[in-house]
């Protein structure tokens, strides 16, 4: 699936089902993520069941970032990012 199909996937999810709808789904689909991640620690689920969720809260971000502004969060992204990879560098050069 291209960039397009999955942003246009995203858009009509969002159109279809509604904005307050899909806020709320991102909530749950992040509280299972958590859920999914104590049972793995805890041996109780397999490495499938988390990779699932993280699936399922991704298609969630990318909706959120749609809604909210996807020029603004990519360029948060971005700068976190970089900061991240400020803070490694520093890290590094401390050893």
């Amino acid at each position: 699936m291209t960039t397009e199909e999955i942003e246009q996937t995203m858009r009509k999810a969002i159109a279809t089902y509604g904005v307050p709808s899909q806020l709320m789904m991102a909530f749950e689909e992040m509280g299972e993520l958590m859920s999914a991640i104590g049972k793995f620690e805890r041996g109780r689920i397999g490495l499938d069941d988390v990779c699932t969720e993280i699936a399922d809260v991704k298609i969630m971000m990318e909706q959120l970032s749609l809604i909210y502004n996807p020029v603004k969060v990519d360029e948060e992204y971005q700068r976190k990012i970089e900061r991240l990879k400020c803070r490694l560098q520093d890290k590094e050069s401390k050893k």
